[in-house]
């Protein structure tokens, strides 16, 4: 997989999903729908990449329910728009960051409240794994004796379970699109 997108819908009613939908098909065992899938796509824009455009806002008014997905390998690009009866359940855009110079990914957008599958990302084993990594970036940029109240910063949002835009963790890449899609039962081939 280098990268797709997808919407998936909760519906069997085909009628329902050709009014917002060019190319629709069922996902078998399941109550959800795969609509417009593209695979090699494209990021979305920069607006719905920062949270100020959406890409499920306008379909959600006619469903019931809505998921935006997008993963890219090849860039740790991952996008994740989820609607209920209209309104924005929850957001997570992870990309690298638009203004470092680096390419470091981070978390773009966080906005809605944290969904059941989201605790995957704050394993003990991923905390553990962040915290060697910024250890060491500390230590490659000299500055080993902030890296306690550092330290102290990044465990207390990750009790938390917390995502925050601007961040650098916890740490994300494409393929949790593809979990996403397996946390809601939707088992498909790519």
């Amino acid at each position: 997989m280098k990268s797709y997108s997808a919407y998936f819908i909760r519906t069997e009613d085909f009628e329902v999903a050709k009014a917002v939908f060019s190319k629709i098909v069922a996902i078998p065992d399941s109550s959800w729908l795969m609509c417009n899938f593209t695979k090699d796509d494209e990021p979305p824009e920069d607006e719905v990449l920062l949270g100020q455009a959406s890409l499920t806002e306008a379909k959600s008014q006619q469903l019931d329910e809505i998921i935006f997905i997008y993963g890219d390998t090849s860039i740790d690009g991952f996008v994740y728009e989820h609607r209920l009866n209209g309104m924005l359940v929850r957001k997570l855009v992870w990309f690298p960051l638009l203004d470092d110079d680096d390419w470091q990914s981070g978390w773009l957008c966080a906005e809605g409240e944290p969904e059941e599958w989201e605790k995957i990302f704050f394993s003990p084993h991923n905390l553990k794994q962040f915290l060697e990594w910024e250890k060491g970036r500390y230590e490659d940029e000299g500055k080993e004796a902030d890296f306690l109240a550092r330290e102290a910063e990044i465990i207390e949002i990750w009790n938390a379970g917390k995502i925050i835009p601007g961040s650098t963790f916890p740490l994300c890449d494409g393929t949790m699109a593809i979990f996403v899609e397996e946390s809601y039962g939707i088992n498909r081939k790519i």
